[in-house]
């Protein structure tokens, strides 16, 4: 099971987590283990789109539309780069489906949460309403994968956030007494050297009246 909680994720080690949990869809992925080799798929994705548009155009314009294998040329160069972005989707399409579960049950949903978002995302993306549809991906693909781990957790017992959410854990509730600690402190610093500017800028001006 791939589990990178409270780990410093390495470039090396996401891309070898995300071939190793190809058909995994258990385990938990942190934001950076997600977004590392996600990005790397998207950069792969743009280059070989140019290069096979680069290819497209260059035999349109190099090929004599009255030449008897105009249209063999055209199609033969869109088939194959068509052929080569199918299999390079299909291959990584497993693994970065299961790299989605991991990442959001490590953001705090459970599995029938993650389950019914991605029904949700198949049936509205189904439908005419192309905006809604937009939007719903940008959530599920952008904005709830760059949460932080254990963000949506929760300890309520409504029906629907039992259904949707992960249970928060003692470990979890630790971790956010001890960063709310943290918080406190900071801010309890922060209002002593207030205090102290202020303590120093009054005896400042008592000085300067004395002095006059």
């Amino acid at each position: 099971m791939i589990d990178q909680r409270n780990k410093e994720i390495t470039y090396k080690q996401s891309i070898s987590d995300y071939f190793n949990g190809y058909v995994n869809f258990y385990g938990y992925t942190s934001r950076r283990g997600f977004w590392m080799p996600t990005g790397t798929i998207i950069a792969l994705a743009f280059i070989l789109i140019i290069i096979f548009l680069g290819d497209f155009i260059y035999t349109v314009y190099n090929t004599s539309f009255w030449a008897p294998d105009y249209v063999s040329k055209l199609l033969r160069s869109s088939l194959i780069g068509l052929l080569i972005l199918m299999v390079f989707s299909f291959t990584l399409f497993l693994p970065s489906l299961t790299l989605l579960f991991r990442r959001l049950r490590d953001v705090g949903l459970s599995n029938w949460g993650i389950g019914v978002s991605i029904i949700g995302y198949l049936i509205i993306n189904s439908t005419p309403f192309t905006l809604l549809a937009t939007a719903y991906s940008i959530g599920l693909f952008i904005v709830l994968p760059s949460l932080n781990s254990n963000m949506l957790v929760t300890n309520k017992t409504d029906s629907f956030s039992q259904f949707f959410f992960r249970k928060a854990s003692k470990e979890v509730v630790s971790e956010v007494r001890q960063e709310n600690t943290t918080i406190q402190s900071e801010e309890e610093i922060s209002n002593q050297l207030e205090n102290v500017g202020s303590i120093d800028n009054n005896a400042q001006e008592d000085s300067n009246n004395t002095n006059q």
